[in-house]
Parts: structure tokens; sequence; C-alpha cells
């Protein structure tokens, strides 16, 4: 909706609408102006030309100096359609004629031509203005004699390749050109037609890029997370207030209330770009832009070709503002107003120039930012709003807390509502407030609570990206921020801001994080690498163990089995001692013939036979130095002695005390010391022990006389 929709209509024009139906002021202003265009230009004219349309923008700009409304801002071209409507709207309204017909032009093809004139034009002068249509489609054919013949050879086309007019590269003739073999793949992240697209030069995929709108729009300063946008609205109107503001369309600084019309005429052209995206790329808006001066320089102010650039005015412009205007009336920090009057309305304000002074406020039933019913025109900035806990519900937020919102509790307040939107709170019990929600559209909601809208960084497209990963070697994990010449280091970011229009703090950030992605994909690897070794040398060692057990358990079963074809009977304690020192050989030995352990078992059987025969007949003698020896107790005995036999120590221990030694004396020549040892295994033998020589000098059978 315009602003000049809420100026009163012409009576005339009233009384020809039909009853009941709404008036728009625009279409009817429109009219006038079409209808004036064409008295002036002597009461017939042919539209299918670019002088009307020309000759209307020349009239809206003698309309806005003369100080009269207009049906649209100063440069802006009406289109061809909407030319034809209010053409049509004019003839059934009887202020208009046209006539239709076609023209033969000098290639022999037939022009449509369509030709407007008043009613009170004669058929004489209709027909002369054709005739004169007709001969001044036809170029007239010069006489022979007026050719200049050149002698000299001509040499035809352009040799400075820099004077030719290149345009502009879109993606889709990319697609055309090659398509890809996947049918169901999009054009916009194909691989091989991205290469085709880096195959030309600086200035082509520079244009191309700037054929996405995301490109373009963040090259203006457009912000992408949509709840930044509205916090930088939010902001900058607060400030506005809390600074003043003469804008006729300020209706009270006190009561902080605005007209629609102050975000299409009174905000800086920064502020404009940075909450309304561009859609196409102007050279001239881009070096307005890169001033101080142009970004502060308000909208009303422009230039008339960025004026008409932007579409300052237009609906789009003014659905974007109303877009974020809903959000916030969400948020309750705006609230949508209308004229009243009540004797007891929600405000009452000052008078200021012909704004009304006392408002009611519109509730969600009663108004809409889309569709047919008529947006709100005025806004209220309240200087305190609830705020709600949107992570924890995005259709019964929680209330969290009252908020005081100027301008510089409104820093805080956006600060809290980010927290609220992406995470609850630490400090806040949810089921302490039950209080009502905000009635809020549920893409308001989602919006709100996605991540994506808060944040601040700069979004670069799939093209950007697949650009900037060709500066990048993957072996060594080098960017050109790390190149050794800083002048070529400088020259290389400089090209790839101009080629992608990134700011260099982007381009530079995008850079070092794919730097430290590769580092720590390999850091990673390589710990994956040792974790897999460490894991392999498990499993090795598992599996060997595993083996080793088989193996283990499979020579037991043979020893049974050899045990068993050479002594099937109980095994007597010396036997069983004698046995197992010769089991524990055969586990370790592996794969031996079984005939030598079958000898080593005959033997070990008949010497303990033969102990067994001997230990009773020393005992009838009565031999008193060899006490009987007990048993050792359960679990004393050692790895290589049986639970029955006794060990070494025990032996020792059953002889009783040391015997005194006698003084010793000299030793004459020739004469020999000896010493008696029991033998350990064979205990009815004695040993000799020579202590010069060092060595046993025999062995001696015990007997009961010894």
């Amino acid at each position: 909706m315009r602003d000049d929709e809420h100026d009163e209509p012409s009576v005339d024009a009233v009384q020809s609408l039909p009853l009941g139906s709404r008036v728009n002021v625009s279409h009817l202003r429109r009219e006038n102006e079409l209808l004036r265009l064409v008295e002036s230009s002597g009461g017939i004219v042919n539209i299918q030309t670019k002088k009307f349309f020309e000759g209307h923008m020349r009239l809206l700009k003698s309309l806005t100096e003369s100080g009269e409304p207009t049906s649209a801002p100063v440069g802006t071209r009406i289109d061809k359609r909407t030319a034809i409507a209010s053409l049509n709207s004019l003839e059934r309204k009887g202020r208009l004629k046209q006539l239709k017909t076609s023209i033969m032009s000098h290639i022999g093809v037939n022009r449509p031509a369509c030709i407007v004139y008043l009613p009170d034009i004669e058929q004489n002068k209709l027909d002369s203005f054709l005739a004169d249509l007709a001969r001044g489609s036809q170029f007239a054919v010069p006489h022979i004699g007026s050719f200049v013949k050149i002698n000299e050879p001509v040499e035809y086309g352009a040799t400075d390749s820099s004077s030719t007019v290149r345009s502009m590269l879109p993606l889709q003739l990319l697609q055309m050109e090659r398509p890809a073999g996947d049918r169901k793949e999009r054009w916009s992240k194909n691989i091989s037609r991205a290469n085709q697209l880096f195959s030309y030069d600086d200035a082509t995929i520079r244009e191309v890029f700037l054929a996405e709108r995301t490109t373009v729009g963040q090259l203006y300063g457009f912000i992408v997370g949509k709840a930044l946008r509205c916090r930088e609205l939010h902001l900058a109107t607060l400030k506005m207030f809390e600074t003043g503001n003469s804008s006729p369309h300020v209706v009270s600084v006190e009561k902080r209330i605005v007209n629609l019309s102050f975000f299409c005429h009174d905000i800086t052209l920064g502020l404009y770009c940075s909450v309304v995206s561009s859609l196409s790329h102007d050279e001239e808006l881009t070096n307005f832009l890169g001033t101080e001066r142009g970004r502060n320089t308000l909208i009303r102010d422009l230039p008339s070709t960025i004026h008409s650039f932007l579409q300052i005015g237009r609906s789009r412009s003014r659905s974007r503002f109303l877009d974020i205007l809903d959000v916030l009336r969400s948020l309750n920090v705006v609230t949508p107003l209308q004229p009243s009057d009540s004797p007891m309305p929600f405000i009452t304000c000052s008078p200021n120039g012909e704004h009304p002074t006392t408002f009611e406020q519109l509730t969600q039933d009663e108004h809409s930012t889309e569709g047919p019913v008529v947006a709100p025109v005025y806004w209220h900035f309240p200087e305190s709003a609830p705020a709600h806990i949107w992570a924890a519900s995005d259709t019964h937020p929680p209330f969290w807390k009252y908020v005081t919102i100027t301008y510089e509790d409104g820093l805080t307040y956006w600060k809290d509502l980010h927290e609220a939107c992406t995470n609850s709170p630490s400090d806040v019990d949810i089921q302490l407030h039950q209080t009502p929600a905000p009635t809020a559209n549920i893409s308001i909601a989602r919006s709100l609570r996605r991540t994506v809208s808060w944040k601040a960084n700069y979004f670069f497209t799939w093209h950007q990206i697949q650009y900037l990963k060709q500066f990048v070697e993957l072996s060594s994990a080098t960017t050109p921020l790390h190149a050794a010449d800083e002048q070529a280091q400088h020259d290389q970011i400089q090209k790839l801001c101009w080629v992608t229009s990134a700011p260099r703090e982007a381009v530079e950030g995008y850079l070092s994080n794919v730097r430290d992605n590769l580092l720590k994909g390999r850091r990673k690897s390589k710990s994956q690498q040792t974790f897999e070794g460490r894991r392999r040398n498990q499993e090795t060692k598992a599996l060997l163990a595993k083996k080793a057990e088989e193996a283990r358990k499979h020579r037991e079963q043979e020893w049974e089995i050899l045990l068993q074809q050479n002594y099937s009977d109980a095994l007597t304690d010396g036997a069983a001692v004698r046995i197992e020192r010769i089991r524990n050989r055969f586990l370790q030995a592996g794969s031996i013939k079984d005939f030598k352990w079958e000898k080593e078992i005959q033997t070990a059987l008949r010497e303990a036979d033969l102990a067994s025969t001997k230990m009773p007949k020393l005992a009838k003698r009565g031999a008193p130095n060899i006490p009987q020896i007990p048993s050792a107790p359960a679990g004393a005995q050692s790895n290589s002695v049986a639970p029955s036999e006794n060990s070494i120590q025990t032996l020792i221990d059953v002889q009783g005390p040391p015997i005194q030694e006698k003084p010793k004396r000299k030793r004459k020549k020739g004469e020999y010391n000896a010493g008696m040892i029991i033998n350990s295994v064979n205990p009815f033998f004695i040993c000799l022990y020579c202590p010069k020589r060092r060595r046993l000098r025999g062995t001696k059978k015990i007997s009961s006389s010894t």
C-alpha cells in the first residue's frame, strides 16, 4: 500500500465508481496522468513507442516539482501492462478511445500499434495520423550519387577488445551449454558447470556471482539473518526517538509514534540497504555506498537514478518493512494503531501537521500485513514490553520478565532475546510463569528459534565457496594467506575479494577456517590410524592367546591319551611328582615324537617303584638320623613340586639343630676335611665334599652303623 492511497479522491472520480467498491487513489492519479499526457500530445498518440513512457516519467517529475500529488515517485517507469490496464479503464469510462492496428516496417515485418485518442478527435485527423505513422516507419532509399567510394582497404571489426560491451553471463547459460548427466540434479550445485564458469575471465565470473541475490544483497550491506534485520530497524528507530527527528512522517517523538512512510523516506541509505535487499547490481550505487557520506544520506535526498533503481516506495520495499514490523509486533515491542474518535482513546498525542492526535490499538484479527486487508499505517513503539522464552515453545512460549525498552536497554533486550530464542535461560523456572503467551504466526516463531536468523557472519553462496576452494592446496593445507611474499599475498586476497564481491574479513576468515579444518582432519586421521593400530594389535594378541589356549588344550588331551596308554592305574605320591614334571615339559615341548615321552614316563614310574620299595626297608633298620618326613601342607607346594612331595627346606628343617663346629686346628699337609651333605634326590646316599678343591669327592651309602 502506498502513501497516497490515504488521500481523498475527487468527487467525480468517486461518483464514477460502482457503489461499495474500494477507492484506489493511485489508480485514479495514474489515469489522470495518462489522460493529461494524451492531451499534451495533441489528443492522439501511439503508446507502442518509447517516447510515450519517457513522456510519463517527465510528467511525474514536473508534477512533483510543482507540488502536485503523483501516482509514483520521481524516476518510476510505468510498465506496459499497467499502462494498458489504466487506458482500458479510461476507455470504459468514456474518457478515451483506442484503435489497435499494425504497421509495415521497412524490413517487411508487421509491427503492432495502439492508437489512443480523445473522443472529440475527428475522423480525418485520425486518418492523417495513421498515414503519417505508416510513412514514418519506411526508410527513404538514398540516391546512388549520395554514396562515397573509398579506394583504401577497410578492416571490419573492432581491434580493441576493451571497447566491446560484454553482457553479463548468467549461470543458467552454463546449464544449457553442457548439461549434467543427472537430469534431476539442480543446476546451481553442479561441479562441472561451476568449472565451466571458472574458465572465464575474472570480470565475467564476478558478474555471474552478482547475479545471485544473496551476493548482490550483501554487497550493499544486506543482513541475511531475519532476527538481526528486525533488531537493526528497531534499534535505529529507538535512536531516532531519543535524538529527535523533524521528519513530517514522525507523528510524535514523545509518544514514539511513526507513520509507515517514515521508513520509505527518512531513514539512511545504509539502513535501507541492510533491511531491503537489492535485486541487481549497479555501479553507481556501489560507488555511492562506498563513502561514509553516501551511506548516511537520507532516502528522500538520493539521486533520482539510485532512487528508481532501488524501487524505493514501491510495494516490494513497503512489504519488507511491514514484515519486519509484524515480527516486532509478535515480540510486543511495537503496536499497530488506527485513528480513533473515541472519548477515551488508547493514545493521545500533540497535534502534528495533518496526522491524527488520538489512536486506538489494532489487534491481530483487525489487521494484516498481507492479503487484501489494508495494512496499518501508524505504529507505536512502547517503552516497556514483556519478554517470553521462545526456545521452550513456538506456539505458547512462557513469560520471562518485563523489560524497559530505550536505546541503551534495547541492546540488552536483544541480547537476552537471542538467548531466550535459542537456549532456555538457566535462571528461569518455566513452571512459575503461566501468563498468556503472545499471539504470533507460527512461521515467525520458527524463524526466531532458527539459529541462522541470528547469524551475523557473511553468507558465502555455493559458487563462491567452489571458487575459493581452487586457491587452497589440500596436500600442504596452504592458502593465499600463507604466501611467502607479502605483496603477492595482498594482491591475491584483493583479487579474491573483488571476484567474489565479499569483504576482506570474510574471505580471510573462510580461508583460515579451511586451513584449520584440514589440519584438524589430519590430526584426527593420524589419531584414528594410531587407534586402529592399537586395536589391531589387541585383536592380534587376543587371537594368538586364543590359539595358544586351544593348542594347550589339545596338547593336554594328547598327554592324557599318552599317559593312559602307558599307565592306567592311579598314581602314587612319588609317581605323581615325577609324572607332573614330565607333563610340564611335554606341554612346553610342542610336537616331539611320542616314543620319547613314553620312555620318560616308564623311567619315572620305575624310579617311583624303586623308591617305594626302599623306604620300608630303611624304616625297619631304624635309621635314627632320618626322621619321618611329614607331608607338606596344602598350598605350600611350588610349581615344579607336587603337593605330596616334601620340599628341600622341609628336609633341612626336620634334621634338627645344626651340629656344633669343633675348634679349628691347623691342617697338616695332605690332610683333607670332608663334609656330609644329604642327597635331596636320593636320601639314602651322602656326598663327601672337599672344601679345598670345592668339589664332591664321592658318595657313600647310608648304613645303620654310619
